[in-house]
Parts: C-alpha cells; sequence; structure tokens
C-alpha cells in the first residue's frame, strides 16, 4: 500500500525550537503557537525545582514588657534534602509534564497543518466538481433540445420535455450548492494560511503500515505521557507520606535592649538537621484514589489504541473503495471512447445526430473528471493519516 503517493512537492519551511513547520500559519497562529512553547519551558523550570523552599528574610521589633524590646534582623531556610524519593519524583514529574505539551502542541500544529491541507484538496475537489457539473448542466440541455425535436415532430411526450426542464433546474441548483461548498472551504482555509491556495504545495505522503501509524500516533503518545503523569504523580502522593529530612538554617543579627541598656548586640546563627515522619488518617484513602487515577489512565491508553485502529482502518479501506471506483470508471472510459468513435464517425457522415455525439463527448470528460476527483479523495485520506503522527 505504499504506492499512494501525494504528487506534489513541499516548499522551503520555517521551524520553530520543535521542529514544527510554522511556515503556512498567519503570524497571530505563529505567534500563539511560539509563546506556548515558550511558556512550557518557564513552567517546566518553575516546576522542576518545585521542592526547593524560599529563603526567608525577617526584620522585627518586640516589646515584652514596657522595659524589654528586641529587634532582630535574619535570614532563614528549611529545606527538605531527602524525602525518599519524593524529590526525584517531582522532577521526573516536571519533565513528563513539559514532554506531554510539547507533544500536545506538536499536535496541534500537525491539525492546523491537516486542515491546510485538506482545504487544499477540497478546494481542487471543488473545482473538478463544478467543471463535471457544468458539463453535465450542457447535457442536461441537449437533452432538453432532443426532447423538443421530438415532441414538435410529435414522436416525443411531454412528460419527458417536463422531466428534462426540471433535471435542468436541479442541476443549476446542483452548481450553486457546489460553488457554496467553495467559498466555504476558502474560508476555513483563510483562517489559518494567509496563503492562497494556489501557492500551497502539497508534502509527499505514502501510506504507511498500521504498526507505524499506531507507535507514532499522536493521540496514543499524549495517552501514553498522562499515563505516566499519572504515575509520577502517585509516586509524590506516597512519598508525601514517607519520612523526610530537613535542614534548618538560620543566621542574622539581633539587639536585645532592658530599660534601655543593651543586654544583646551581636550576630548570630543556627543551622540543625530535623527528620519527621506526617500521620495522616487520610493517607490510604488518598493513595488509593491515585492508584484508581492511574489504573484509569492505563485503560484510556488502550481505548485509545482501539480508536486510531479504527481511524486507520477507515481511511484504507476508503482508499481501496476509491480505487476501486476509479477502475470501474476507467473501464466505462473505454466503452465510451468506442462508441464516441463510432458514433464521431456517423455524425460525419450525417447519419447520427450531432447532439447524441456531444452528449457522448461531455460523458467522457465527465468520467475523466471523475477519475481526478477521486485521485483528490484519496489524497485527503493519506492527509488524515500522516498528519495524526509524529515526524
Amino acid at each position: 500500500m505504499s504506492r499512494y503517493l501525494l504528487p506534489f512537492v513541499v516548499g522551503v519551511s520555517l521551524l520553530d525550537a520543535s521542529g514544527n513547520d510554522l511556515s503556512l500559519l498567519n503570524p497571530y497562529k505563529k505567534e500563539i503557537q511560539k509563546q506556548s512553547e515558550e511558556e512550557i519551558e518557564l513552567i517546566y523550570d518553575t516546576e522542576k525545582y518545585d521542592w526547593v523552599s524560599p529563603v526567608n528574610v525577617t526584620a522585627t521589633t518586640t516589646r515584652s514588657s514596657e522595659s524589654d524590646r528586641t529587634q532582630k534582623l535574619g535570614v532563614s531556610l528549611s529545606q527538605d534534602i531527602y524525602r525518599f524519593g519524593g524529590i526525584s519524583y517531582q522532577m521526573t514529574y516536571a519533565d513528563t509534564n513539559r514532554r506531554y505539551k510539547l507533544t500536545d502542541l506538536k499536535l496541534a500544529n500537525s491539525t492546523y497543518y491537516k486542515t491546510i491541507y485538506t482545504a487544499v484538496l477540497e478546494i481542487r475537489k471543488l473545482k473538478l466538481q463544478i467543471a463535471q457539473a457544468e458539463l453535465t448542466m450542457k447535457n442536461k440541455e441537449l437533452d432538453i433540445l432532443i426532447q423538443k425535436e421530438k415532441y414538435k415532430t410529435g414522436s416525443g411526450d411531454i412528460t419527458l420535455l417536463n422531466s428534462a426542464l426540471m433535471e435542468k433546474n436541479t442541476q443549476m441548483q446542483s452548481i450553486l450548492m457546489l460553488k457554496n461548498s467553495l467559498v466555504s472551504a476558502r474560508k476555513e482555509l483563510s483562517v489559518i494560511t494567509p496563503v492562497d491556495e494556489k501557492d500551497i504545495a502539497l508534502p509527499h505522503v505514502r501510506l504507511v503500515s498500521k504498526e507505524a501509524f499506531i507507535r507514532d500516533n499522536y493521540e496514543i503518545k499524549l495517552s501514553d505521557l498522562e499515563r505516566q503523569l499519572q504515575k509520577d504523580k502517585l509516586d509524590i502522593t506516597k512519598s508525601n507520606y514517607y519520612p523526610r529530612v530537613t535542614l534548618g538554617a538560620e543566621a542574622g543579627y539581633q539587639k536585645v535592649e532592658n530599660y534601655g541598656a543593651t543586654q544583646f548586640d551581636d550576630s548570630y546563627y543556627s543551622i540543625g538537621v530535623s527528620v519527621s515522619v506526617p500521620i495522616d488518617f487520610n493517607a490510604r484513602s488518598t493513595v488509593e484514589a491515585q492508584k484508581v487515577a492511574y489504573y484509569k489512565k492505563a485503560l484510556n491508553r488502550k481505548d485509545k489504541e482501539v480508536e486510531q485502529a479504527a481511524v486507520y482502518k477507515e481511511a484504507v479501506e476508503n482508499i481501496r473503495n476509491y480505487e476501486k471506483y476509479k477502475k470501474l470508471i476507467r473501464e466505462n472510459i473505454r466503452l465510451y471512447n468506442d462508441i464516441l468513435g463510432s458514433t464521431e464517425k456517423g455524425y460525419k457522415s450525417g447519419y447520427k445526430s450531432g447532439y447524441d455525439y456531444e452528449v457522448l463527448r461531455n460523458t467522457d470528460k465527465i468520467y475523466k473528471l471523475d477519475l481526478a476527483i477521486y485521485d483528490m479523495m484519496i489524497q485527503q485520506e493519506l492527509v488524515k493519516i500522516h498528519y495524526a503522527r509524529e515526524r
């Protein structure tokens, strides 16, 4: 199945720091993507060192009686230096969360590009369908002329002429609906990119195997990272109930006065290590709740794989069906070529109607446009598969 290929080339791309192509996005979406990545990195730096306690600076003046006054200026720190894995779990969580957000950002950008290329293909497909519908309209008009001639000579039926007129009106409505769809497709494209559809080159895209699709699938990767995030949360929650070793330190200046006389006026410092064990009656239920959440994320991961496998299967089956339709159309084209050839000879010899020849020639063109339309539909399925994967 790797023979399926989009026959277009990619232009020069502008990449952001993550390797995401931003060249086709409008300026605001480009900036949003860049700012989002910067925000992710800043949040990562914060979360990575969330376990580090702040240094406190205090300045106090206290009076214990009318005669006693104490002034104090100091710097203090109370820092956990060991949490039985809690510190490393926090850093692991920060890293996993960063990878999750960056992957989600890549998915958002990939979705933009899927929308762009799908819209471009839809526009091209609609243009072909409009051309096809206009040829069908010509055939309807020719049918009206044929029915008129028959009715005038007495060999026709007024109901057939009436049906031909009604079919022409219905066909006109179809053309108008296709043109409205073309306007909508262009609007959808313009929301994301300022580039005209004629200037957008489509990438080479091959149909990958199901295994490759599942392995590189954005949704599945995000589900994997969600599961890992929940595992990190579970580890952090457990560590909150383990013993912790804390370093306490304080240094500063202190002045003590009694009846105006200075009793103490000097710098001071203290340093020590403490071990504490939290006792929380809700600890068990809190940990169990995190376990349940983790198991649920694991199930979500399996469910996501089933969902994306169905997406892949649908796309592949659609492509196969479109190829079958193309095969049938080619057979019809060969048949019409034979009929068209004999009709052309008859028309030139004078024993075949010019109307018949024009109808057959238009129908031949309609079938050839069908081939191009199905090619566009195949390419849309390939784009859907391609941009669901991390590349």
